[in-house]
């Protein structure tokens, strides 16, 4: 956060230890949203915050503007202290929030409050995408050691196309592994051709994918991940 402070539960019965975002309502959440590098935000969590399933985050200010959190905070006598790379631009992510927001919320001074709800509903369709990507997972991945030939995973080729989605199952099942986007084009590209082209046609038995860690196997009907 960019200000810590600590509030009883009289104030903020929700959590009796606060640090406060120091967003301009919705400024955390909603930076996050836009593309800050070339890499893809991960899922699982709210901008990008990788949560256990033990883990309950609450934030209950998270909507709360800057400007009002500091006023309630001198109106009751609270010291305030701001981090100053907070006002730095060398960041992607404070050149959004200090430079990029401030224009759009002069053009439309509530862009920052729909952007904040927007990334509410994202949430909650990240969510069903997740549901969505265990349930299919359960069905097609076995892992070790009930894997075949010693793998880490295996992956049913033909569970894995009967699959509506399964390009982005296969993305999810994959994205820790560092498989460069043109190799999993090369995949996605193979596993098409295989799932429309007349049977006997495209082979994928012995088809191999290298990552910088993980090298992935085509053997028959099964992708091999070691």
């Amino acid at each position: 956060g960019e200000a810590g402070v600590e509030k009883s539960s009289s104030v903020l019965p929700t959590s009796s230890s606060v640090i406060p975002s120091g967003g301009e309502a919705g400024v955390e959440k909603s930076s996050s949203v836009l593309p800050t590098s070339s890499s893809v935000i991960p899922s699982g969590g709210e901008a990008g915050v990788e949560e256990s399933p033990a883990m309950v985050v609450v934030r209950p200010i998270l909507d709360v503007s800057r400007d009002d959190i500091r006023d309630w905070m001198v109106k009751n006598g609270y010291g305030w202290r701001e981090d100053r790379t907070n006002a730095e631009n060398e960041a992607r992510r404070n050149k959004i929030r200090n430079m990029v927001f401030p224009v759009f919320a002069r053009i439309n001074p509530s862009f920052i409050r729909t952007l904040g709800e927007d990334m509410e509903r994202f949430r909650q369709t990240d969510d069903i995408a997740d549901d969505y990507f265990r349930e299919a997972a359960a069905r097609i991945v076995k892992y070790a050691p009930e894997a075949h030939r010693g793998a880490i995973l295996q992956i049913s080729v033909t569970g894995l196309l009967a699959l509506k989605h399964w390009r982005y199952v296969l993305w999810r099942i994959l994205e820790d592994c560092s498989f460069s986007a043109e190799t999993f084009d090369k995949l996605c590209t193979l596993l098409e051709r295989y799932r429309t082209e007349p049977a006997g046609t495209v082979t994928l038995s012995g088809k191999t994918f290298q990552a910088p860690a993980h090298t992935l196997r085509a053997l028959k009907k099964l992708l091999l991940l070691y």
